[in-house]
């Protein structure tokens, strides 16, 4: 309240709320502070220590579209009113005259972008906590956004919080922010994992520290998983093994012959960011389809191996009953075999521009290979008191569960919306984590976003507490290089062939930092421009799927002001804009009492959920094991791929993968209608069809005066009709039909190649 004795004055004239009243709405409102603060950091340990956790925590980060727009909004920590929206630190305003004038007359910039962090307890079943929220522009370069990430992370060890990794997205500004932020570090620890190439002693693992805490830069797995798909998918690469390819075509005739994966997941209009999708794609029911003796054929050779070895890197993080060494395996297989294919494409003369993996894709992979190593060694040797490792965990699905919710409630949230939205966001993601044993649906279509880290089911906790020693990180190497060799030499091959006929740098470049960087590294100062592989391998550049239906869709503020600026001819056409207007503004005001119709969180609930975490952690700590002794651990038996039985790799991938992916899949042969997920009816789509159609028809009068030429070559005849304005016209004849003929033509021939070299 701005005046209690203003308040005094007009309550004997005026009917108004209890001072009580307003104090309780007041406290129902978003206590997250709207600029990173001091506050910030004391609400994250405040949270921590209600929970009575002191584990490690993982911090991610990820940005999404913001509807424009400027509101006046009270800020806590400065006692004052403030103008929410704008870019940087909200501007305090003393009365309504000045925030008019600030927003007409200061040059205030509307933020487009939401950034969000997000903090979540290393133990499955506990709830993530939104730690801070910025309202961004595009136009931001990575030094100012890393600034961001470095303040939350050093101000979280401050108050003594276990940061022990740091996640994004594959965008190249977010990659190159983690770059910053490792070469930032104040020192670095060193491990060596034993290397069984030659040339190459030993595997460099560097871990930053900052402010004294141990942190692992890592990518969001799932997102790679889609890459890997839309490498395939996209068509700007050809992916050249020694005596095979991996093609679309090879992939859509899984689902056209009902093999495993669904029409909507191989056709032209599939979503490049359905998790469900990448899932299937890479599961064992489409590797078991692949080698079984009905469909299996040598040519899809290449498709098999790829399908193995980048689903086993990702099962590396998603999975939670595979033992550490193991997956330490499945990460190292996937690193010599990446060399070796590059080795090959060196030796043969193919520009890897072209025949290789993106460069983006190879970036992201190199990070998420580095962070498994550094979170593994983290907990084993770098934290305070011992504490299981879960990887599935680790990664941006909450800040992306996070932008999902807000738009469920409110599809073109404001940055003040989102603040009044703050506490039932917060309820619905503890909702969904305690309704978390119900599971997913993995055969959904088109669906976006499948939130894994939401997953508890079957967790093995003794085997993510046996870290493996440096002795069995070092047969892990040993076993996962003889898979490398045995899988090439099944493409063709053998690795050893390649020995000698290159002295171009290896893979093993990436774990050693080397005085010239990588072109994508050069770029740190620069603002973010989708790269052309960021394009073709369905990189989304900071926006989010299931934030939106349909990223190009205009929104309905936009078109309302388009719509501002219009002068219709007639009183009719007058009436009928206006209506659209006012329903408009019905629709704002219907998405209020939506809002504020949504369940409350009270004191009683609060209390329940903080309960049900505590349990949650408890039980976890109760099921860890006392650390295992390194000094004599036991070798553990890694079984031999057998490339003579193609079906022992669909088996390894079997057990393997987790329980949504092997659920993931097509069952059955027949033919199953797909479902319109992008059907989308509602008031608000027919206002914005109707404000459109009026903008339209706007635009074509303003653009009716002109040469006859163009007033020529705007009325044409439609498609199978003879009439123009009502009157009939004669057909074209002569050079115009020629030329008509020739480009029509033209056209079709193109068309057609480009449909040949696709398949």
């Amino acid at each position: 309240m701005i005046s209690p004795a203003a308040y005094n004055a007009l309550k004997p004239f005026i009917p108004l709320p209890e001072i009580r009243t307003l104090q309780r709405q007041r406290a129902k409102l978003s206590k997250l502070p709207v600029d990173i603060q001091p506050r910030t950091f004391v609400l994250a340990r405040a949270h921590l220590d209600a929970l009575g956790y002191s584990g490690p925590v993982a911090l991610s980060c990820d940005d999404t579209k913001l509807q424009p727009a400027f509101r006046p909004f009270y800020d806590e920590d400065r006692q004052s009113w403030c103008i929410l929206g704008s870019t940087g630190v909200p501007a305090v305003v003393a009365d309504p005259e000045e925030y008019c004038k600030m927003v007409h007359e200061a040059g205030i910039q509307k933020a487009t972008k939401l950034r969000l962090w997000c903090m979540t307890p290393c133990c499955p079943g506990v709830s993530p906590y939104i730690l801070a929220a910025k309202a961004i522009p595009n136009t931001l370069t990575v030094p100012v956004l890393f600034k961001y990430s470095d303040d939350l992370i050093r101000g979280l060890l401050a108050e003594g919080i276990l940061v022990c990794s740091y996640a994004c997205d594959g965008t190249v500004v977010e990659r190159n922010i983690q770059h910053q932020l490792e070469q930032s570090a104040e020192s670095t620890i060193t491990h060596n994992i034993y290397d069984p190439r030659s040339k190459n002693p030993t595997i460099v693992i560097r871990i930053p520290v900052i402010a004294g805490q141990a942190m692992a830069l890592i990518q969001d797995d799932l997102h790679l998983l889609k890459t890997i798909r839309n490498n395939v998918f996209s068509g700007a690469h050809l992916l050249v093994f020694p005596n095979c390819v991996v093609l679309y075509r090879q992939v859509r005739e899984i689902a056209l012959q009902k093999g495993p994966l669904y029409n909507r997941d191989v056709g032209s209009n599939s979503d490049k960011q359905d998790d469900n999708a990448a899932l299937r794609f890479c599961s064992a029911n489409t590797l078991e389809w692949l080698v079984s003796g009905e469909h299996y054929s040598d040519e899809n050779i290449g498709l098999i191996v790829y399908i193995f070895v980048f689903g086993e890197l990702i099962d590396a993080f998603q999975s939670q009953t595979i033992s550490l060494a193991e997956r330490a395996r499945m990460v190292l297989r996937a690193y010599f075999f990446l060399d070796i294919w590059e080795r090959f494409l060196d030796v043969a003369g193919y520009p890897k521009s072209k025949y290789f993996l993106s460069r983006d894709s190879i970036d992201i992979i190199r990070i998420l290979i580095r962070g498994f190593f550094q979170i593994i060694l983290i907990h084993r040797d770098h934290l305070p008191k011992q504490h299981p490792v879960f990887p599935h965990i680790i990664g941006t699905s909450i800040c992306e569960h996070v932008f999902g919710i807000s738009r469920k409630i409110d599809p073109d949230f404001t940055m003040y919306s989102w603040y009044i939205l703050l506490p039932k966001i917060m309820l619905m993601l503890r909702n969904a984590v305690q309704l978390s044993e119900q599971g997913k649906d993995g055969k959904a279509r088109a669906r976006g976003y499948n939130h894994s880290y939401l997953d508890r089911h079957g967790i093995d906790v003794a085997a993510l507490s046996a870290f493996p020693s440096d002795s069995e990180l070092d047969d892990a190497s040993r076993a996962a290089y003889d898979d490398a060799i045995s899988l090439f030499s099944l493409l063709g091959l053998s690795p050893e062939e390649l020995e000698g006929s290159s002295s171009l740098p290896s893979i093993s470049s990436w774990f050693t930092p080397s005085s010239t960087e990588p072109p994508i590294h050069v770029r740190n100062s620069q603002m973010h421009e989708p790269s052309d592989d960021e394009s073709c391998c369905g990189i989304d550049s900071g926006e989010t799927s299931d934030e939106s239906d349909d990223d190009t869709e205009p929104r309905l503020q936009s078109l309302v002001d388009a719509a501002e600026s219009i002068e219709p001819d007639t009183n009719s056409e007058n009436r009928e804009l206006m209506r659209y207007r006012f329903a408009a503004v019905a629709l704002e005001i219907d998405k209020d009492l939506a809002i504020g119709a949504l369940p409350e969180e009270d004191e009683a609930s609060q209390m329940e959920n903080i309960s049900n975490d505590i349990e949650c952690i408890g039980e976890l700590l109760a099921a860890s094991l006392p650390v295992p002794n390194h000094d004599d651990a036991a070798r553990p038996h890694f079984t031999p791929l057998d490339l003579m039985d193609l079906s022992k790799l669909s088996a390894i991938r079997k057990s393997h993968e987790t329980r949504l992916a092997a659920s993931a899949t097509r069952t059955f042969c027949g033919i199953t209608p797909e479902p319109d997920a992008g059907n989308k009816t509602g008031p608000e789509l027919h206002i914005k069809l109707a404000f459109q159609k009026i903008i339209n028809d706007e635009a074509r009068k303003d653009h009716a005066e002109g040469s006859g030429v163009l007033r020529k070559l705007r009325w044409t005849t439609a498609k199978g009709s003879t009439e123009v304005d009502g009157e009939q016209v004669e057909e074209s004849t002569g050079n115009a039909a020629n030329a008509a003929s020739a480009a029509k033509s033209r056209a079709t021939a193109v068309s057609g190649t480009r449909f040949v070299h696709w398949l």
